[in-house]
């Protein structure tokens, strides 16, 4: 059980580091990056609507790439 603890934290720690890039790259406001900081918090508490309700109004964000396919900001 304890693998599954911790594999869901790494995963948490991935997907603030993401949505943390983002807001640097100006994609997401600063209150947009608090309510992903806040539904992974509550990940136990969350039912997979919430969740999807939550995470999903970035799907369609994409990271926009250069001709060398890198994503701006990264040099």
């Amino acid at each position: 059980m304890a693998g599954l603890f911790e594999e869901t934290e790494r995963l948490k720690i991935r997907f603030l580091r993401a949505y943390e890039r983002l807001h640097e790259l100006g994609r997401i406001s600063a209150d947009e990056l608090e309510a992903v900081v806040d539904a992974l918090d509550r990940l136990d508490e969350l039912s997979q609507e919430e969740l999807a309700r939550t995470l999903g109004r970035f799907k369609e964000l994409e990271l926009e790439q250069d001709g060398e396919g890198k994503s701006r900001g990264h040099q």
